[in-house]
């Protein structure tokens, strides 16, 4: 059996398994993420007076539309956002923005992948460090980004989608679920090695910041296609076998009683 031909039989199996995951097994919880001495600038949806901090993050997590706030101690003012851009310096005050994270646990850092060469490995680490708002999206939010990246992708705009995507991620380069977001995007790319080299960036810096096992497999099923369209199909084999590994690992949905 050809490389081609295993790799294909990987993908159907894993196709199968995914698709027989329970639905909604993980519930998504929305925290905060502070910094000191820091400001979202801009994106002003209402300013709560007189609250403590603990009181102003509670408030934003009470509301889908607060993405970010800014909190002023002094004052006591909570400044809320219904989105957030890059983080300015403000000596005194705290920013926060608004993560979601799963109910599953917290299997640790991922382990090295030995089948990736060096030289992929040091190139996702030079794009992330690289990461940068282009002129035209210094005014918007990371929340508007992702938005407007979504629906270039929906129209077949797969260059302006990956720009966009960039754009949000130079915002939230910490976030994993956007990191493979992109490179699924980007592996929709059709008979582009060039693209698809950077899809496998962006899958593997997604695979970095994984810290459960469903988000882990996908994003290892994610780098597997990207590395099987650059044509690199032993590196995308083994992507294959480990995101498999994973998958096989999740629990069951119990069954129901009648």
């Amino acid at each position: 059996m050809s490389m081609r031909a295993v790799i294909g039989f990987s993908v159907f199996l894993l196709s199968a398994l995914v698709s027989g995951a329970p639905a909604g097994a993980a519930e998504t919880n929305r925290d905060i993420v502070t910094t000191k001495d820091g400001d979202y600038f801009g994106f002003d949806l209402r300013t709560e007076q007189d609250v403590t901090l603990d009181q102003c993050e509670a408030v934003c997590l009470a509301e889908t539309s607060c993405k970010a706030f800014t909190y002023n101690p002094k004052v006591k003012w909570c400044f809320m956002k219904s989105d957030f851009n890059e983080l300015h310096s403000f000596p005194g005050a705290i920013a926060g923005k608004v993560v979601e994270t799963t109910s599953e646990p917290d299997i640790g850092a991922p382990p090295r992948l030995a089948f990736l060469s060096d030289q992929l490995v040091q190139d996702a680490r030079q794009v992330k460090a690289r990461l940068a708002l282009t002129d035209e999206q210094k005014g918007q939010g990371a929340a508007s980004l992702k938005e407007t990246a979504r629906a270039q992708l929906a129209a077949g705009n797969i260059e302006n989608a990956l720009n966009a995507f960039k754009g949000a991620l130079a915002v939230s380069p910490e976030d994993a679920d956007l990191w493979v977001e992109t490179a699924r995007a980007a592996n929709r790319a059709d008979k582009n090695t060039y693209v698809a080299g950077q899809a496998a960036l962006a899958a593997y810096n997604g695979y970095l910041l994984t810290r459960t096992t469903q988000s882990r497999a996908d994003a290892l099923a994610v780098l597997a296609t990207a590395l099987q369209n650059a044509q690199n199909y032993r590196a995308a084999l083994n992507a294959y076998k480990a995101s498999l590994r994973l998958s096989m690992r999740r629990p069951s949905t119990p069954p129901i009683s009648i």
